[in-house]
C-alpha cells in the first residue's frame, strides 16, 4: 500500500518535472523565433507545473513586455522578486519594462536595485543612463555610460550613448570622438552615424555632417533620428524645401516625433510670409 502510493507520487512527480522542461523549452525557443503570444502560453502551461521558478517569470515577463504588454510583464517580474529579491537580472528587465512606460524615474530605482546586487551589470548601467538621458540629467547620464565602458571598452552601445549625451550638453568634439570609437566597433549601425552628422553640423561642417546622415539611412531607410538630424542640415544651410521632405519623412514613419515637427515649425516660420512658396512647398512634399 505505502510503497505503491509513493511510487504513484514519484511517478506523478516525473510528469510534472518532464512537462515542465518541455513547456520551458517551447517557450524559450518560440522567444527566439519571436513568437511571443506562443512563448507566454508556453511559460504559463510551465508555472503551473513549477509556480515558484523565477527565471520562468523572468522569461514570461520579458515575452509580455515585447508583446506592450508592460503592466503584465510588471506583474511577473515583482512575483519573481518575491522568491528571489536579489536577482539583478529580474530587476533590470523591470526597469526596462517601467522605462517602455515612461516610468523613468520607477526605472532608475530598479536599476539602482538591481546594480546594489551585481555592480558589474553593464546592461544596467546603460539602462539607467538612458532613463537619466529620458529624464534631462545627461551628465548623470554620461556617468553611467563610463561606468559601463569600464567594465566593457568594447561596448559600442555605451559609446554611441555617451557620445549622444554629450551631443545633448553642446560637448561636440567630444562626442564625435566617442561616435567614431562606436563606428570602429561597429559601423553597420544607423545611430552613431546620425549623432556624429548631428555634431558635425552644430561645428558648422555641414559637408561632412550630410556625408554621415546619408550613410546612416543608407542603413536604416526608416531611422527616423536620421531624417530629422538631416533636416536639421538643410535648414542651417538654407535648403527648406529640402528640410520639409525629410521631416515630412521622419512623421510618415513617427508622427509624434517632437524633433520633427519642431524643425518642420521652424522651417515654415523661416520661409517667412511667402504663402505661394510655402503652397509650392506643401505640393512638393505631398507628391515625394
Amino acid at each position: 500500500g505505502i510503497n505503491a502510493e509513493y511510487g504513484k507520487q514519484r511517478h506523478q512527480q516525473t510528469i510534472s518535472k518532464m512537462s515542465y522542461e518541455l513547456y520551458f523549452s517551447q517557450g524559450k525557443q518560440h522567444c527566439e523565433n519571436r513568437n511571443f503570444e506562443e512563448a507566454v502560453v508556453s511559460f504559463t502551461d510551465a508555472l503551473r507545473e513549477e509556480p515558484n521558478d523565477v527565471d520562468l517569470w523572468n522569461w514570461k515577463g520579458y515575452s509580455l513586455r515585447n508583446l506592450g504588454k508592460n503592466v503584465e510583464a510588471i506583474k511577473c517580474y515583482d512575483r519573481a522578486l518575491e522568491i528571489n529579491p536579489r536577482y539583478d537580472i529580474v530587476w533590470n528587465n523591470k526597469g526596462w519594462a517601467e522605462d517602455d512606460m515612461g516610468l523613468h524615474k520607477e526605472a532608475v530605482i530598479s536599476y539602482d536595485h538591481c546594480l546594489r546586487y551585481n555592480p558589474r551589470n553593464v546592461k544596467a548601467w546603460n539602462n539607467k543612463g538612458f532613463s537619466l538621458d529620458d529624464m534631462g540629467l545627461h551628465e548623470e547620464a554620461i556617468y553611467c555610460y563610463e561606468r559601463a565602458l569600464e567594465l566593457e571598452p568594447t561596448n559600442d552601445t555605451s559609446w554611441n550613448n555617451k557620445g549622444a549625451a554629450l551631443n545633448k550638453i553642446g560637448h561636440f568634439r567630444e562626442a564625435i570622438e566617442c561616435l567614431e570609437k562606436t563606428i570602429e566597433i561597429n559601423a553597420h549601425c544607423a545611430n552613431p552615424w546620425s549623432h556624429k552628422g548631428f555634431a558635425l553640423s552644430a561645428l558648422g561642417d555641414h559637408k561632412q555632417a550630410m556625408i554621415c546622415l546619408n550613410k546612416a539611412l543608407e542603413i536604416n531607410p526608416d531611422y527616423p533620428n536620421g531624417w530629422t538630424n538631416k533636416g536639421s542640415v538643410l535648414h542651417r544651410v538654407g535648403k527648406y524645401r529640402k528640410a520639409l521632405v525629410c521631416y515630412e519623412k521622419t512623421l510618415s514613419i513617427c508622427p509624434s516625433h517632437k524633433g520633427a515637427l519642431q524643425g518642420k515649425r521652424e522651417t515654415l516660420v523661416a520661409l517667412g510670409s511667402d504663402a505661394e512658396l510655402k503652397r509650392q512647398i506643401l505640393e512638393y512634399i505631398a507628391r515625394n
